[in-house]
């Protein structure tokens, strides 16, 4: 998945060149041959707890992908570079009014505080400063944005990895169950204390709705389990029907519509807005620990675990 904000001259990664199977590497040869820039890898412990691979897209190199990659990741290190691949044919197929990004401003954070109102002053009357909480709200809404914009462009590369390179099948499974069962700690009791309820809400529905939207043989029933019977699988089963365009082909312009859908089925649209990745400045923004805002100079296209971590 896509996520985060990655500033690349704050951080000494290493080149890393791993190991892969033929057909990773026949993937990362198709993709530089075709938009004849090299890809660069680069290990980098720091993204750990917000992407586990992510693609640099906005820095706008004329001869380089830059892929960033945790190295505690390397077990599942097929699965992840080939996943951002399909980023980059995402971004590099799609016209120059489809290549956006989601925005996350002052003005969205606001609104969101306003949706979010009364389980924020029941957060106050537990004894939480308000201080910490509007520093939660902006990390609660740019994760979520997050997911919301990114999920369907996910799901699309998962199905077009599944379909057209059964070679990594047993990788993608591997990485994706990990994924998933990752995810399901966002329905913990103690998440539901600690959050806004609609915050909570949102990212269960698109944690299941991405399992949802996934290729069927890549499903196991303990994949959907803690879902089955809650609100969470029905709302999940609508967005999936909201979906637009083909799933196994990666076209962006599709995936971002279904975002659209997405949000204002979860009466979340006030919470971001477009921006095109061409207005990106390459050489400004904000630290790296922060999700998406405006303004960032190096936003990054990777893999994330919702709002309670990021992995892919």
């Amino acid at each position: 998945m896509f996520g985060g904000l990655y500033s690349i001259e704050e951080h000494e990664a290493q080149e890393f060149i791993p190991v892969l199977l033929p057909e990773t590497q026949q993937l990362i040869a198709e993709v530089q041959r075709n938009t004849r820039k090299r890809v660069v890898i680069k290990a980098d412990p720091s993204i750990r707890n917000r992407g586990r691979a992510m693609y640099v897209v906005s820095e706008q190199s004329p001869d380089r992908h830059l892929i960033v990659y945790d190295p505690a990741e390397s077990h599942h290190v097929d699965h992840l570079i080939a996943h951002e691949v399909g980023h980059i044919w995402q971004y590099s197929r799609a016209g120059p009014d489809a290549r956006r990004l989601p925005v996350v401003r002052d003005e969205h954070v606001r609104a969101a505080m306003a949706d979010l109102d009364d389980d924020l002053v029941r957060l106050r009357n537990m004894g939480l400063a308000w201080p910490s909480i509007n520093r939660s709200v902006r990390a609660w809404v740019n994760a979520t944005v997050a997911q919301l914009c990114f999920y369907p462009a996910d799901a699309c590369v998962e199905r077009w990895l599944f379909a057209e390179h059964p070679g990594l099948r047993k990788a993608q499974e591997r990485s994706i169950e990990a994924q998933v069962m990752n995810l399901h700690g966002a329905l913990a009791p103690q998440v539901a204390t600690y959050t806004p309820k609609k915050i909570v809400n949102v990212s269960n529905v698109l944690n299941c709705c991405f399992v949802q939207s996934l290729p069927d043989p890549l499903i196991r029933p303990s994949m959907l389990a803690p879902y089955q019977g809650t609100s969470y699988e029905q709302r999940a089963q609508e967005l999936v029907s909201l979906m637009t365009g083909e799933t196994t082909m990666l076209d962006l312009r599709s995936a971002f519509a279904s975002a659209d859908r997405w949000a204002a089925t979860l009466n979340i649209t006030r919470w971001f807005e477009w921006g095109a990745i061409d207005d990106c400045p390459p050489d400004q923004g904000p630290s790296s620990g922060k999700a998406i805002e405006a303004n960032a100079a190096f936003i990054a296209v990777g893999d994330m675990l919702g709002i309670w971590g990021w992995g892919g």
